[in-house]
């Protein structure tokens, strides 16, 4: 046991505490990279020593300390929302960003060592009161028109902080999360911000409504960034990347139904960039047509509302990966069509949510159809 711990903390101890005047690396990195903004110099220092906490945490055993201190960087982000909105100047949104990624690939280390059983990360879960997207929603709240400045943007703070946002997935893509539970939970986090941008769609603040282009533009923008959390491997991710691409195809369809047909080919793209991800090493059918159906389900849901061209460019995205040959290709192709069989028979009969409160992008081209028959 001992000798396991010390190489545990081996592995961890370069990659995360190499102390230089009492400084650890990561906050070195992370300061630099948040210099630009000025603070409050007893909040910053606050932070840091919150971060420093939760490093210490990674290298010392049975530490209790650790979640709580990154709750408490994530619980003070929320009440600088709440007192001052969303402010590139003086934030600490940004920061709990910064840290949070910081610290990600350590949360590798402890899962894959088997020491976060039952445990998520709190920047991404959802069941946490200042999770990133729950603190992204906040900023929305804050949009308003600004009586005194009625030619302004009344969504300039959110699309700032919908970058820092996405900024904040785009690094994280980076890491390397093995076969971790991590993933998932952070694009279940990355589609949970993606329904906050949606939110504002389907229901802009009064006065806000000649300004929702540029917060469909930040949507799309966020969703292309779905794939690069699924690089390619030589390993099949199973049922969290098609999770990933029920959750798109739901989102698409929406946007299809309220035309915001641009965005809904970007969930669509996403989902083949999946599909291409995933076939890139090591290409298997039953993976590879599963991916597609989803597509069929988004072209079909065009289809049904009256969008001949959108469904005709999201078919265009169902092709044979460059890694297929075509000596292969039949082989997924039979099991595409086993998938699109089953597609039918599922819409044929009364569906029922067997599986809980998750994205089902069947049931939502069933409510589609249904709605075209009434």
């Amino acid at each position: 046991m001992e000798e396991s711990a010390a190489r545990f903390q081996s592995l961890l101890l370069p990659r995360t505490l190499r102390h230089n005047s009492g400084q650890s690396e990561y906050g070195r990195r992370s300061l630099g990279c948040c210099e630009r903004i000025p603070r409050n110099p007893v909040e910053a220092q606050s932070l840091e020593s919150l971060l420093r906490l939760a490093e210490a945490s990674y290298i010392t055993p049975d530490a209790v300390w650790g979640f709580p201190a990154v709750k408490a960087m994530l619980l003070a982000a929320r009440h600088d929302i709440q007192l001052h909105g969303y402010d590139k100047y003086r934030t600490t949104f940004k920061k709990a960003l910064d840290y949070a990624r910081l610290l990600a690939p350590m949360e590798v280390a402890m899962e894959t060592a088997g020491r976060r059983m039952l445990q998520t990360f709190p920047p991404y879960d959802l069941a946490f009161e200042a999770n990133i997207p729950v603190l992204f929603e906040m900023v929305a709240h804050h949009v308003k028109v600004d009586a005194e400045r009625p030619w302004s943007n009344p969504f300039d703070d959110f699309l700032e902080a919908a970058e820092d946002v996405r900024n904040h997935y785009r690094e994280l893509s980076k890491t390397d999360f093995e076969n971790t539970l991590l993933r998932k939970w952070i694009v279940d986090s990355l589609m949970a911000a993606a329904r906050v941008h949606w939110a504002l769609l389907m229901q802009p603040p009064a006065g806000t409504e000649g300004h929702v282009d540029k917060v469909d533009q930040s949507l799309r923008w966020l969703v292309s960034w779905v794939p690069a959390l699924f690089p390619e491997r030589t390993q099949p991710y199973g049922f969290y990347i098609t999770e990933a691409a029920d959750s798109l195809a739901c989102l698409g369809i929406s946007l299809l139904e309220h035309d915001r047909i641009e965005t809904a080919q970007g969930c669509a793209s996403a989902i083949a960039g999946l599909a291409t991800n995933s076939a890139a090493l090591r290409p298997e059918p039953y993976a590879i047509a599963d991916l597609h159906e989803r597509l069929e389900v988004l072209a079909r849901a065009a289809d049904a509302l009256g969008k001949a061209q959108a469904a005709v460019a999201i078919r265009e995205q169902i092709q044979r990966p460059a890694t297929v040959s075509a000596a292969d290709w039949p082989h997924f192709l039979e099991a595409c069509q086993t998938r699109l069989r089953q597609l039918d028979r599922g819409l044929q009969e009364r569906r029922r949510d067997r599986y809980g409160p998750r994205d089902d992008p069947v049931a939502e081209l069933q409510r589609i159809l249904n709605r075209g028959a009434a």
